[in-house]
Order: structure tokens, then C-alpha cells, then sequence
């Protein structure tokens, strides 16, 4: 019973809230501050025409090892562009990857419909590309709102760590 105890003390409780608290506070605000400077530096890129050669959504289903089933809609999206008379593709939408809007898995397929219908095929495009490596390549350079909530979310819990740690006496921990 005391080895249990020694665990459960104010210094361990304390420990752990920091802990958990500065984990997740910087993997949000890094996967938020690393998207928004993805999307500015892309936005001093040279520009190209590209076309949309495959714009298409499907659902498939998983299931957990419990048995649940469920399922997402993945986007398809691949555009082809020239630099130099070198062709290349990419199905790459904006700094977050080969995601846009909701993501690549979204359970709603209006969202899904909505996004085919903003690159359906055969769409021109202006595709953004990295002149020291073209194959890197992105269609949407906007830095969104979302990317400053992700961001401002994981300061907010990094600050809530800290507050904890400092009324610690007064909350008992």
C-alpha cells in the first residue's frame, strides 16, 4: 500500500501535469508554427500552370480490433505541372500535406464532394514549387486560421501547465 502512495505524492501529480502538459503544448504549437511557415515560405515560390489529372473521392471502411466499424472518405487529388520542360506530379493541396480543409479522411461527404468540386479534372491550376526542388509542390499557400488555433492551442496548454505548477499549493496538488 505504501509503494502505491509513494506514486501518488504531490511532487509525482505535479511532475506529470507538466509533463503531459509541455508534451502536448509543444507538439500543437510546432505542428501549427512549422505549418504557417510552410505556407509563408511557399508563398515566395515561382508559380506554374498545372492541370488536375485525378479528382475523385471514395469511403472505405476499417474496423477496430473491438469489431467497431467505421470509415472516412479519402481524397484523391493529382495534379501535373512543367518546369523546364520536365513534367511532374503531385497530389500535394497546401503546407499540411496531401490534405485540405478537413484532411484527406473526412467523415462527411459533402466536405469530401466540396473539395472534387473545387479540383475536378481537367481544372488549370496554379501550382506553387520549390525551385530547389520541384518536386515539391503545393496548391494552396494560404495560411489558414486553423493553423493559428492549432498553435494557439498548444501555448494555451503549455500556460496552463505553468499556471497549475504555480497555484499547486493552492489547488493541494
Amino acid at each position: 500500500m505504501q509503494e502505491n502512495q509513494k506514486f501518488r505524492s504531490p511532487l509525482f501529480n505535479v511532475i506529470a501535469v507538466l509533463l503531459a502538459c509541455g508534451l502536448f503544448g509543444i507538439v500543437f504549437m510546432s505542428e501549427g508554427l512549422i505549418t504557417i511557415n510552410k505556407a509563408l515560405t511557399a508563398q515566395k515560390w515561382p508559380t506554374t500552370q498545372g492541370e488536375i489529372v485525378e479528382s475523385n473521392f471514395r469511403w472505405e471502411e476499417s474496423s477496430s480490433t473491438s469489431g467497431h466499424r467505421s470509415g472516412a472518405y479519402h481524397l484523391y487529388i493529382k495534379y501535373v505541372y512543367f518546369i523546364n520542360n520536365q513534367r511532374y506530379y503531385s497530389d500535394q493541396i497546401g503546407p499540411k500535406g496531401h490534405i485540405f480543409s478537413l484532411g484527406q479522411e473526412t467523415s462527411f461527404q459533402k466536405n469530401a464532394e466540396g473539395i472534387v468540386k473545387q479540383f475536378p479534372k481537367g481544372k488549370k491550376v496554379t501550382v506553387w514549387y520549390n525551385p530547389l526542388n520541384p518536386q515539391e509542390a503545393m496548391l494552396s499557400v494560404q495560411v489558414k486560421l486553423s493553423y493559428w488555433l492549432i498553435a494557439m492551442a498548444g501555448a494555451f496548454v503549455m500556460y496552463l501547465g505553468y499556471w497549475i505548477f504555480t497555484k499547486r499549493k493552492e489547488l493541494k496538488f
